[in-house]
This record gives structure tokens, sequence and C-alpha cells, in this order.
């Protein structure tokens, strides 16, 4: 059964208000209307009942549409217009009509009327579909607002009510040790020096967390950086923690990027760092800084030949607190990598690794190339 369209013809002419009865009786037109000769008459009708569509002529006895326009929604507008009353039918347009016909002497325009008020309920819904959505991200964008305002409070917790209690157990202990450890047993000496190591191992996750979340919450300031001189300096920095370690730095000149050189330069601490990390078992090593043209541009690589990783479980690289070594083996947080996942999806890169058991790994990484544009490079969220 074909649905039917509530209509509202507001229109001053008789002889126009004839012709559009028999022309809906005549074409079967699935619509039950109702007809208004006025502005006033117009005004009882939409506070009365509602309407799918309502039709109006624009120019009426008592007044203009223009004076119940606000009385229409949610219903489809169409204003009638004189032929060269183009002007009239789009300033209708920006008051809120959805569509316009030009009226003709012979009134072939009511021809056209069904098509018109199937392309005005149309982009009725289209639109109501667009307010029903930007309503509904509102909406989320209001949790996501107060989710982060909880997010805040909790790191402001875990920076200041986790830590200072903590910290208070790390000090009593180590005082302890100092004042009466030569008064202890070699067990209870040792018990005490792994609560001051858990204590240490504790406030380094929770800083680490602390950074994670404020990675979040930057907005990179691009600029032209020399690549190669972070990762020199971060690599000459990694070199005087062990002088004694034999491990050669390569680490290609030149490489320039468009990037926040702060951020960046966290980025390739951590790479570097867990490359330092990872060949430390190695009697020698080599870890390399360079570049290379692939499929996805110009990628910049952080290259080591230690310990590598199981290629099959490589997806959980990038993830939180997922290691792919044990602690005892080498330790840390499991953040490292997810911090260096943000950074590059801030500046709309993107990271990738490949790598073997005991056969090294290599982390590959895109960022905006250099140029003239680096101030405004696009931020990928």
């Amino acid at each position: 059964m074909e649905q039917r369209i509530r209509l509202l013809l507001v229109e001053d002419d008789r002889v126009d208000q004839l012709a559009f009865t028999r022309a809906v009786k005549d074409q079967g037109w699935p619509y039950d209307w109702t007809v208004a000769g006025s502005v006033a008459e117009a005004r009882a009708a939409l506070e009365a009942a509602p309407f799918d569509v309502v039709v109006t002529d624009y120019l009426l006895g008592d007044g203009v549409a223009f004076e119940f326009f606000p009385l229409v929604a949610p219903a489809a507008l169409i204003v009638t217009t004189g032929s060269g009353d183009e002007a009239v039918a789009v300033s209708a347009m920006k008051g809120g009509a959805d569509d316009y016909l030009i009226k003709d002497p012979d009134r072939h325009y009511l021809m056209v009327l069904p098509f018109t008020v199937e392309s005005a309920l149309e982009r009725r819904r289209n639109r109501d579909r667009v307010a029903r959505l930007m309503e509904d991200l509102e909406k989320r964008s209001n949790k996501l607002a107060a989710a982060n305002r909880d997010l805040e409070a909790f790191s402001y917790t875990i920076a200041h009510d986790l830590r200072s209690p903590l910290r208070s157990i790390n000090g009593f202990v180590s005082i302890l040790l100092a004042e009466e450890g030569s008064g202890l047993t070699v067990d209870a000496r040792d018990l005490l020096k792994r609560v001051v190591a858990s204590c240490d191992s504790m406030d380094h996750l929770i800083e680490s967390l602390l950074s994670l979340y404020q990675l979040d919450r930057e907005t990179p300031v691009f600029a032209d950086v020399d690549l190669s001189a972070l990762a020199g300096a971060v690599a000459a920095e990694l070199g005087a923690t062990s002088p004694a370690r034999t491990v050669e730095f390569v680490i290609a000149p030149e490489l320039r990027a468009c990037a926040d050189a702060r951020l960046i330069r966290a980025a390739l601490v951590n790479l570097l760092g867990n490359a330092w990390k990872f060949t430390a078992r190695h009697e020698r090593a080599r870890i390399e800084f360079g570049a290379e043209a692939g499929p996805r541009g110009m990628a910049y690589y952080v290259r080591d030949d230690g310990a590598g990783f199981d290629a099959a479980y490589k997806s959980k690289l990038f993830q939180t607190f997922q290691r792919l070594h044990s602690a005892s083996q080498f330790p840390g947080t499991g953040i490292g990598l997810a911090s260096v996942a943000r950074v590059i999806r801030h500046h709309g890169g993107e990271l990738w690794a490949e790598g073997a058991v005991e056969q090294g790994a290599t982390f590959y990484f895109t960022l905006p190339p250099p140029g003239a544009a680096c101030g405004s490079a696009p931020v990928a969220d």
C-alpha cells in the first residue's frame, strides 16, 4: 500500500487551488491535503495538525510565507513564485525552504510537483539524519570530554596519591638498611634490597604511564628537523652509559623530516635505547639509523643485530604492556614502543617492524617530508 503524504497547500488564488485539487484527483497522487488561503489560515492549520510537506505561494493576501516558516518544521517546505521571481525563490531557500517551483500561466508546474515533493522530502530526511548524527556526535563528544576529565583526575591520583606512599616506603626501607643493616641477617638485608628495587621499578612504571598519557595530549609543533643530529646525540648518550661495550653506531648523514623535535627525539630515545638494550648480550653489536625508499614512501629506520623477536607476535609490539621478552632477560615496562607509536601517529606517519629471533630487529617509521609547507603539516590522530 502506497504511503500517504500529508500535504498543506497555502495558496490564495482560487483558480490555483482548484487546479491543484483537480491534478491530485486526476493523477491519483498519494496526498491527504489541506488548503489554506492566507497566512492566518496557514498558521492555524500548522498549529492544529502535523504535515509531511508544505507547498506555499510566497506572496499571500495578508502577508508573506516567511511569517509562518518557523511553524513548518519538521515538514518539508516548497515555495512557489511567479515567473521572474527566482530571486525570491532563492531567498526562500536561504530562509529554510527545501525547494521551489516557478509558476507558469498554464499551470504546467503542477505536473512537476510530485517529483519536487519527493525531492524535498528526501532532502529533509537527509537533513534530519545529519541533525541526528550531529546530536549524537555532540553527546559522544561530551562523554569523551567527561572521560578525559576522569582520566586527568586519575593521572593526578597516580602522580600524587600513589607515588607519595611508594616513595615513603622506599625512603623508610633505605633508612633501615643504612642505619640497622649491620645488625640484620644477610637474608633480611637481601629482602629489604628487593623492596627498594621493587619500589624503584614501580616508580619507573608510573612515570612511564604518566609520560604515555601526556603524549595523547601533545600537539606537535612542526619544523624542519635534523634527524641525523638527534640520533647521533642519543647514540652518544647511550655509549656514555656503558663505555666498555663494543657497539658500532652507524648514523646516516643529512636525514631530515618535518617533525616536532622534542617528540621525535623521545621516539628515537626509545628506538635506539631498545637497540642498545637488546644487543647487550652480544660481544659486539651494530646499531644503524638510516632511511630507504619503499612502497610507503621514504621510511626511516633503526636496525640492530641483537636478540630480535618472533615475527609471529609482531602485532603485539606496539601495544601497551606487551613484551616479547621476559623481564629477567631484558628489563623494561612494555610502554616504550607504545609511546613511539603514539608519537609517529601524532605526525601522521606509520610505524612497523621486521625481525627474527637472534637475527636482530628493524623498526621503520614515516614522517612528513621537510619543505616550505612544514609548518602546516597534517596531523593524524
